[in-house]
Formats: structure tokens, sequence, C-alpha cells
């Protein structure tokens, strides 16, 4: 998935404020992240080397689909010559049918969802984000806030009344996995995305439409190493 702002969004069903509290007041754990000593350029590479992987994964099951749909094809008709059944119509379309069931089986189990849309939090954007664990067993990434994972308001005027706010919310309503690698962590999970876009007094709370299937990239070093050790339960 190549932007996001391309998707449609739609009114949300709760209040901004509702989300908020939601996430201000029902977090069990809150993590903030911070820029890493690590190298970029290994994370450069990591991310190049991840794409490349992952272009050879897909040839590679383009391969499997086309491979299974020929022997079950020719099987197929081998079947057939056997039993001298080419002639019989109904035999031609049992072929056919088997061959076009095996080719649709095969790219549903080797393709998986093809609209994954891959965030990745790095020594560039870290101080953007922070991870919240929540009281109803969900995550949720908080994008923008001007509040830390303490709930303490940060960057603000002092001169002025500020209200706490972020610019988008990421509930991992569907977690899959989480697995730590060399780079880092990458969270699989289903998500909704919420966008808050304040413009008083038409403020603007809208959704992303339909579930956002989303691989969350973290750099190794820009989250607590007890991070993973913490919500250990969560994972399992």
């Amino acid at each position: 998935m190549d932007n996001l702002e391309d998707r449609v969004y739609t009114t949300c069903d709760v209040s901004f404020q509702h989300d908020l509290d939601y996430v201000m007041n029902k977090s069990l754990r809150g993590y903030s992240f911070r820029e890493s000593k690590d190298s970029s350029l290994v994370q450069v590479d990591s991310k190049k080397n991840q794409l490349q992987s992952y272009e050879r994964t897909k040839q590679n099951n383009k391969f499997v689909v086309g491979a299974a749909t020929l022997v079950v094809m020719f099987g197929s008709a081998g079947i057939l010559e056997l039993f001298h059944l080419t002639d019989n119509t109904v035999g031609v379309v049992v072929v056919i049918a088997l061959t076009i069931i095996t080719a649709v089986v095969s790219h549903l189990m080797v393709s998986g969802p093809s609209d994954v849309f891959v965030m990745k939090i790095d020594n560039t954007n870290c101080r953007l984000y922070q991870l919240r664990v929540l009281a109803d067993d969900k995550w949720c990434i908080v994008c923008g806030a001007n509040f830390d994972h303490h709930n303490n308001l940060i960057n603000h005027d002092f001169i002025a009344e500020v209200e706490a706010t972020y610019s988008d919310l990421i509930i991992m309503d569907q977690m899959e996995s989480v697995e730590e690698t060399d780079e880092g962590i990458i969270i699989h999970a289903n998500t909704i995305l919420r966008k808050y876009e304040p413009d008083k007094p038409f403020n603007k709370y809208t959704e992303l439409e339909g579930m956002l299937r989303m691989d969350i990239v973290i750099q190794r070093g820009v989250y607590p190493e007890n991070m993973l050790d913490e919500i250990a339960e969560e994972i399992k």
C-alpha cells in the first residue's frame, strides 16, 4: 500500500474525547520512544534487505501456485486418459474445475493479505509515537500526541491553556503476532485507524473505512530494553 491519504475516511462513530479518555485513563502500560545510538545506516540496509527478501518470497509463491496448478491439470488429464474419459464432456469439465480450484486455493494459501501497510518507527520519527497497552487487552499506537506516556503535556506554550491532543490513533484490534529480530520488533495486526483534525468549531474525527492490515516495525534501541519483558503476557 502506498498512501493512506488515498483511502476513504468516514465520520467516526465515537468522539475524539471518548478515545482520548480511553487512551489516557485505560492504559496499563505506556512506552515512549527515544533516538538510538545504533547506526542508522544499519537500519537502512536492513530495510533494503527486508524488501529484497519480500520480493523473493513473492516470486517463490508464484512458482508454487503455477507448479501446483500444472500438477493437478496434467494429473487429472492422465487419470481421465487412463479411464478413457477424455472424450467425455463431464470429464473435461472436471479437469477444468479442478485446475481452477487448485490455482485459487494455492494462491490464497501462499499469498496472504495483499493490502498491507508497513509503518516504520526509527531514529528519524520515533519521538512522534508512543505505544499503549490498554485494559481491554488491546494495544494502540498514539501518533503526534502533545503528551507523554505518563500523560504529562509536552512541548506546549505555558502562557495559554493547552488541551491534550493527538493527530492519529492506531488501535490494534486483532493482534496476530509480535516478533523480535536483530533489527527490532515487528508487530503484525489488523488495525483501526482514526484521524483527528482540529479546526474549531468544526473539529473532524474520522476513521479509515474497514480494517487495515498493518506491520509495525520498531527499530531496536528506540524502545526500552525491558518493554518486551513487561508485555510478555500480552503477547502470549
